[in-house]
């Protein structure tokens, strides 16, 4: 008997059929195509075109002229590239100041970066200044999670959540997100209206459309960090990695943490530090028939001596950049001895004087609360205008508040609650002392002027702070700014920054003078020196 054949679907022998499966497995195998993309990312070069110094003391790293210089050369290495930045990026150094931020604009415009992501210090020069860099940038500018009220209280228009780029027919979504901390750190008249979502909300809006899209690949660029210990209210990279799997790659900044390449899940980290001292670089492998990411790794690269600068940006911005060295060599003043941060048991110190007394003269104000902001000590003798940015690095204003002597302890109490440092707020105008009460709660003494005469309990006094501070600080002065924001407390936000005001009083008080002249030195307010 011969035994019944199994046959196919079409009627054929089985046999037959899997001898033609295979040949069109075969025939599929062979029309399976991949394709590789690179993508260079950046992340808070706060200005700095010129190498710096890192923050463990390592000397001629980073700069937009090495990265850029890098970054043409990868591309002709690898021709489908994407380049992105991730925000912080014309705040910080002397040069970009002087030329109002417009050299690095220029400069991702020249290299045709694909996508910057605003950052939270990109508000610290005010709106008409961020509008005019936005209009000036001739690429996409994203922020997804940054919104107003309404279409027509935008001063920023055009700012996007994503952008497609097309890769040899492979579609890839770049999706921007800032920092959702920003009105932490930016009092309301430097953001003018604009308001900032979470992530995960921002994404869930932004995904299905990015969906509709046919995106094969999805990379999302963000100024956010990532935190060992866990998301907090500015940096949110663990929340996204785990809502949304689907992502292919999360570039980051903002926490100034360089990370090469770290998996959440599926999910590939990787940030570029700060200040240009690494060019970030992600390969991806993409596979036309599976649809998918098949292969990704991350590497960091060092800008150091061994990269040239960029010949071309150079040149380009010659004359520029000499006009800068100039105004920046001003010999502005004579200091008789050395400004030294280091902050003393009340979080002062002859850098935090020299700042303090510059903003009690330069407003008014009866009393000042403020830190020395930075951990560089300035040599004593002629002081370059350049050498202002070791005294006070940031662009904050300055506010007054009118409070009473029990508010100004609410202050003290939350200001010592923490360990002191350069950044911690320190007194001028009065003094007072600190105990340490139970669980090591700071308490703060009876506060007496500069003649040593008790405070008022009900008068109410000029109290000038900076702008950072009196935004919360990045939730460090929550009750701060829950204070001053009390109807009582008419709070009046000047339009002058710490720097300008420190700057003018170093020309009055140690003017440039010939070496036979003498100079009254910097001293610690001996008003304001009481240890408890």
């Amino acid at each position: 008997m011969i035994p019944a054949l199994h046959h196919s679907p079409v009627g054929l022998p089985l046999r037959h059929f899997l001898i033609v499966a295979l040949g069109l497995g075969a025939v599929l195998g062979a029309s399976a195509r991949t394709v590789e993309l690179t993508v260079l990312h950046t992340t808070d070069l706060h200005g700095h075109i010129w190498p710096t110094e890192d923050y463990d003391g390592r000397a001629d790293v980073g700069g937009f002229l090495r990265c850029a210089a890098r970054i043409e050369a990868l591309r002709a290495e690898h021709p489908n590239t994407l380049l992105i930045d991730c925000g912080d990026t014309f705040q910080g150094s002397p040069e970009s100041y002087v030329t109002g931020g417009s050299l690095l604009i220029d400069g991702l415009n020249v290299l045709r970066y694909d996508a910057w992501v605003i950052g939270n210090h990109e508000f610290d020069w005010g709106v008409p200044a961020l509008r005019r860099l936005y209009e000036q940038a001739e690429i996409p500018v994203l922020a997804g999670n940054v919104y107003f009220r309404s279409p027509e209280q935008s001063w920023l228009p055009s700012l996007r959540p994503y952008v497609l780029r097309d890769v040899e027919g492979v579609r890839v979504a770049i999706i921007g997100l800032t920092t959702p901390g920003i009105p932490r750190w930016s009092r309301p008249h430097l953001l003018e209206g604009a308001m900032f979502q979470r992530s995960v909300p921002a994404l869930q809006a932004i995904m299905p459309r990015v969906k509709a899209d046919r995106a094969d690949i999805v990379i999302v660029a963000l100024h956010q960090g990532y935190k060992h210990f866990g998301d907090d209210f500015a940096n949110e990279i663990q929340s996204i990695a785990r809502s949304f799997p689907e992502i292919d790659v999360l570039i980051g900044g903002h926490t100034h943490t360089p990370v090469e390449d770290l998996r959440i899940g599926e999910v590939l980290y990787t940030q570029a530090g700060y200040h240009g001292i690494w060019l970030g670089r992600v390969d991806l492998v993409y596979d036309t028939v599976r649809k998918h990411v098949t292969d990704k790794k991350a590497v960091l690269e060092v800008m150091d001596a061994r990269v040239p600068y960029h010949a071309g940006l150079l040149e380009r911005w010659r004359k520029e950049l000499n006009r800068a060295e100039k105004v920046l060599n001003e010999v502005i003043g004579d200091l008789p001895e050395r400004l030294d941060p280091a902050p003393d048991g009340l979080g002062m110190s002859s850098m935090q004087q020299t700042i303090t007394r510059a903003i009690a003269e330069g407003t008014g104000a009866e009393l000042v609360l403020h830190g020395s902001l930075n951990n560089r000590p300035v040599p004593a003798g002629p002081l370059r205008y350049r050498a202002v940015w070791d005294i006070v690095p940031y662009e904050n204003t300055i506010g007054i508040a009118s409070l009473t002597p029990q508010e100004i302890r609410i202050i003290l109490e939350e200001n010592f609650s923490r360990s002191l440092s350069p950044h911690s707020l320190g007194p001028y105008g009065f003094r007072f002392t600190v105990a340490r009460g139970e669980g090591d709660r700071p308490r703060i003494g009876e506060l007496r002027d500069a003649e040593g005469q008790t405070l008022h309990a009900r008068k109410r006094y000029r109290v000038a702070m900076n702008s950072y501070v009196l935004a919360s600080g990045g939730e460090r002065y929550v009750e701060t700014r829950r204070l001053v924001e009390q109807p009582s407390a008419r709070l009046e936000m000047l339009d002058v920054d710490t720097r300008s005001l420190v700057a003018d009083w170093i020309r009055r008080q140690y003017p440039v003078r010939r070496k036979s002249e003498p100079v009254a030195p910097v001293v610690v307010d001996e008003a304001a020196e009481a240890q408890p």
